[in-house]
């Protein structure tokens, strides 16, 4: 978080950064944490923060998604898993017919095991695909271990506190995105308490056959393998922050605060004119019409 220049920065304790990750990993992790107190005054104190990821794989849930439409039909299948470390299998859907060819294979698992992520293909004249997977789980901050009574009587009353800031650095682990068609895209999004913190896409069409890059995806450009009617994208991966508000007079109380995610990954790709009984609705392919919409407003 950027410090206003004319604030006095205190730094009223560091807690050792301890991440407690007993899977093999998750479709998120975080790496670091800080909370920020503005107090009366103009002051700012800011907290190193432990942070434990809880849920996801207990009561989180991995899930996948694939289907592939031509105009005689189409097939489609999915997996979802709530186990810690769980695997949905790769889900695949394959459609062909005279007018065309869709395939979609979409896989969410720990990393180590088999690549996750999302692949969509279509050619010939009438064909689709889509292929999603979506996470979600919480992790929480606290002080870990007994705390020296200095420490406890550094830490600000209630009534002197203005805001308290949530700051969580966070990673997206290694996935593959790829679609291949006429139209197309991949998109990857991801959510804190709600809020949008990353939101970006990858889009091509008839009217750009050079894919385009949007969103918060335009800093990651140099990772796309692009070419007209093709993205993709091997081992992706991204590196974020987010910053939201917590109730501080609960978190001196329990000593700490829980934060939930979400998160998506998406792979279109069509070949058009799509008619109109096409069992496969993309709804225009919005990548290319993607809006950014940023979750860092610590107004909210």
């Amino acid at each position: 978080m950027t410090q206003a220049s004319h604030k006095p920065y205190l730094r009223a304790a560091v807690l050792a950064v301890a991440l407690s990750l007993a899977a093999p990993g998750g479709a998120t992790s975080v790496t670091a944490g800080q909370l920020n107190l503005a107090l009366a005054g103009g002051t700012e104190v800011v907290i190193d923060l432990a942070i434990e990821l809880l849920l996801e794989g207990i009561n989180g849930s991995r899930g996948a998604a694939a289907v592939a439409s031509v105009k005689s039909g189409g097939n489609s299948d999915s997996a979802a898993c709530p186990g810690w470390g769980c695997d949905t299998g790769e889900v695949k859907a394959q459609a062909t017919d005279a007018t065309g060819s869709a395939e979609a294979t979409a896989r969410n698992n720990p990393p180590g095991g088999a690549p996750r992520g999302v692949r969509a293909k279509a050619s010939g004249q009438v064909a689709a695909s889509r292929a999603v997977i979506t996470w979600n789980g919480k992790v929480k901050a606290e002080a870990k271990g007994e705390l020296p009574p200095a420490l406890l009587g550094a830490l600000p009353e209630v009534g002197n506190v203005l805001s308290a800031i949530a700051t969580l650095d966070y990673r997206i682990e290694a996935m593959d995105l790829s679609a291949q068609g006429g139209t197309g895209g991949v998109m990857l999004l991801h959510r804190w308490n709600g809020l949008t913190s990353f939101d970006g896409g990858v889009g091509f069409g008839p009217g750009a056959p050079a894919p385009e890059v949007l969103g918060d995806l335009i800093s990651h450009q140099a990772a796309f393998l692009t070419a007209p009617g093709m993205i993709q994208a091997t081992g992706f991966s991204v590196t974020d922050s987010v910053s939201f508000a917590i109730d501080y007079a609960a978190f001196l109380s329990s000593g700490g605060f829980q934060a939930s995610f979400e998160g998506e990954a998406r792979a279109e790709a069509s070949v058009v004119p799509l008619p109109a009984g096409l069992p496969l609705m993309l709804g225009g392919l919005g990548l290319l019409a993607l809006r950014r919409r940023k979750g860092r407003d610590t107004s909210h």
